[in-house]
C-alpha cells in the first residue's frame, strides 16, 4: 500500500513538473535519482562514467515527462524503462547479468562495480533454454513484444490486459529470465 502511495506521489510531482512547478521538478529529480539508482549502477558496470550515468537518468526522466501518459501506468516505472532503453546502446551483443556491487553500494562512489566478466552468452541454444523455461504466458509475451515488435500497451491490449498489467509482465519477464540464467550457467 505504501509503495502505491509513493508511486501516486511521484505521479503528482510529474504532473506538477509538467505544469511548470520548479519546486516539484527538483523534488521529482531527487526521487527519480534514487528510484533509478539500480539502472545507474548497471550503467557503471557497463563502463559508463558516473557523470554520464547521471545524465542518462536526467535524459530518461526528461523523455518520460514528455511521453508519459498517466493512463499507461505510473511515471516512475515508465521513466525506469526509458532509462533502460537509453542504456541499451552500451550493450552491443552482450547482455549484462548481475554484478557484485557491494563496494559501490556501501558508499564508495569511486569503487569499480565490476569484479568479473559479466557477459552472458546469447547463443541460439541459450535463447532456446531460456524460452523453454518461461511459463506459457511469458513466452507469448516475448513473441508479441520482440517477435512482432509491439509496444507494451499494444501487446497488453492484444492479450486483453491493461497497459499497467503489461508493465508488470515486463518486470515478470526480466525476473524469470534472470532466474533461468542463474540455473543454466
Amino acid at each position: 500500500m505504501e509503495a502505491l502511495q509513493n508511486l501516486n506521489h511521484i505521479d503528482q510531482l510529474a504532473m506538477a513538473t509538467r505544469s511548470g512547478n520548479p519546486a516539484a521538478g527538483n523534488q521529482l529529480w531527487s526521487i527519480m535519482r534514487r528510484y533509478c539508482a539500480g539502472a545507474a549502477r548497471q550503467a557503471r558496470a557497463m563502463g559508463v562514467p558516473r557523470e554520464d550515468a547521471e545524465q542518462f537518468i536526467g535524459l530518461a526522466v526528461t523523455i518520460a515527462l514528455h511521453s508519459w501518459d498517466p493512463a499507461q501506468g505510473h511515471f516512475a516505472p515508465w521513466s525506469y524503462w526509458k532509462l533502460r532503453g537509453e542504456l541499451s546502446v552500451f550493450r552491443g551483443r552482450k547482455e549484462v547479468d548481475t554484478v557484485p556491487l557491494e563496494d559501490w553500494d556501501q558508499g564508495d562512489p569511486d569503487a569499480s562495480p565490476v569484479t568479473e566478466d559479466v557477459a552472458v552468452d546469447w547463443s541460439p541454444e541459450r535463447v532456446g533454454a531460456v524460452m523453454r523455461g518461461l511459463p506459457d504466458d511469458l513466452a507469448e509475451w516475448v513473441h508479441l513484444r520482440y517477435g512482432e515488435e509491439l509496444t507494451i500497451a499494444a501487446a497488453a491490449e492484444r492479450l486483453g490486459m491493461t497497459a499497467r498489467r503489461g508493465q508488470r509482465m515486463e518486470v515478470r519477464l526480466e525476473t524469470a529470465v534472470h532466474g533461468i540464467l542463474g540455473k543454466t550457467r
